[in-house]
């Protein structure tokens, strides 16, 4: 019995020595990834001289928002060895960040991802050595997209009837309408002419009358002036009907 006792012995202390590889846990693979609930610290250990460099865990979001890791390594009484922090697709192949720990005990990660499984991989070196950690995965929503009114219409339209066309067909240079100060028209204001559902040109009100104006077209004809051609001015909202200010002749 005493015979048979000692090689086990042996053995034993040369595996606490770290003289042997380790079969490392199945979360020490990709496939095998430890699934971790949001906000809540897992501590766990690497040690690659043993040959046990990888620990990976994963977590599901629903949604779209920003996937936050969190690692902290600790070793009483000596540095820390170099290790990596890696954020990848559900696959574990596509790695969406990485960072390494240099000099600093902790590292935080975040990245703006879409609803699916990620993971999450805490990788030394060959000669890193043993050390302890603390890695904590969270996740924050997006906020939902902001469904503020539309800002309310700058102008209102104006429809007015073509009383009077200034030249000749196309090559017309102006129309008299039928709305003038006491509707709000002021010189300056713009509109369009309208035959039918066609827009046939641009106009600018150039002189304002109490009941009338005239507006000058701006640029050429499509096509010409007819009997049914009306024009849509854009009178800014608020201007009060029947106000006396603004420009054009008496």
């Amino acid at each position: 019995m005493r015979r048979g006792g000692r090689p086990a012995l042996a053995f034993l202390l040369l595996m606490a020595s770290g003289g042997c590889a380790i079969t490392p846990p199945p979360h020490g693979y990709p496939e095998g990834a430890l699934a971790l609930a949001p906000a809540q610290p897992y501590h766990d250990t690497l040690n690659c001289r043993r040959k046990d460099c990888e620990r990976w865990y994963r977590m599901r979001v629903d949604r779209r928002g920003t996937f936050v890791v969190d690692v902290a390594g600790y070793e009483a009484g000596r540095a820390l060895p170099q290790y990596s922090v890696l954020l990848a697709d559900h696959t574990g192949d596509n790695v969406l960040a990485r960072e390494s720990n240099l000099e600093q005990s902790r590292i935080r990660l975040d990245r703006d991802v879409g609803a699916d499984t990620y993971l999450v991989g805490i990788v030394a070196p060959p000669k890193a050595g043993g050390f302890r950690f603390r890695v904590t995965l969270d996740f924050a929503a997006a906020p939902p997209p902001s469904r503020s009114e539309p800002p309310p219409p700058q102008y209102e339209l104006h429809t007015s009837s073509v009383l009077e066309v200034v030249g000749y067909g196309q090559d017309a240079v102006a129309v008299l309408i039928e709305s003038g100060r006491k509707h709000g028209v002021r010189v300056g204001f713009r509109g369009r002419l309208i035959d039918g559902d066609t827009e046939i040109g641009q106009v600018v009100i150039e002189q304002v009358y109490p009941a009338g104006s005239r507006a000058r077209i701006d640029g050429a004809l499509v096509a010409p002036v007819t009997h049914e051609t009306v024009v849509e001015i854009d009178v800014p909202v608020g201007l009060a009907l029947g106000d006396e200010e603004g420009g054009g002749q008496p």
